[in-house]
C-alpha cells in the first residue's frame, strides 16, 4: 500500500514522505518534546528535508526539488544560541503554520508561492533592499 501512495505522491506532489515524516508528525513529535527525553526534531527535520530531495531522483521533479532545501542551517545561532532553543523556536513555527488552514481543495493559485513572496518582500523592505534582492536565480 505505501508502494502505491509513493507511486501517486511522486505523480501529483513530485515527492514522497513516509508518515512519520509529514509535517503533522514533525509538529507532534516537537510538542511532546519534554527536559528530560530531549526529544529535539531539528535532525529529524533536517533528514526529512534531505529525503524529499531524494525521493525526487529519477524523476520529473527532480530537477525542481534538486538543492532545495540546501540552504536551510537548523544548526544556525540565528535561530536560537543552544539546542533547545532553536529547537523551541522550530517547533514554535510548525506549531504557528500547523493552525493555518490553506483551504487547497478551494483555491488554483500557488497559496505557499504567494506566502514566500509576501515574506520575502518584508523580509527586504525591514532591510532596506527591494525583494529582487533577496530572489535567488
Amino acid at each position: 500500500m505505501l508502494e502505491a501512495i509513493k507511486e501517486e505522491s511522486l505523480q501529483h506532489l513530485g515527492y514522497f514522505l513516509k508518515p512519520g515524516e509529514l509535517f503533522e508528525s514533525m509538529t507532534a513529535k516537537g510538542n511532546a518534546f519534554t527536559e528530560t527525553d530531549n526529544n529535539y526534531i531539528l535532525e529529524d527535520l533536517k533528514a526529512v528535508l534531505n529525503h524529499i530531495e531524494q525521493s525526487t531522483m529519477g524523476t520529473d521533479s527532480e530537477e525542481d526539488f534538486n538543492d532545495l532545501f540546501s540552504d536551510i542551517d537548523l544548526s544556525s545561532s540565528k535561530i536560537g544560541r543552544t539546542p533547545k532553543a532553536r529547537n523551541e523556536v522550530v517547533v514554535q513555527i510548525l506549531n504557528h503554520l500547523s493552525k493555518i488552514d490553506f483551504k487547497l481543495q478551494d483555491i488554483e493559485s500557488d497559496v505557499l508561492r504567494d506566502a514566500y513572496e509576501y515574506l520575502i518582500g518584508k523580509f527586504a523592505a525591514g532591510a532596506g533592499k527591494t525583494a529582487g534582492e533577496f530572489y535567488t536565480p
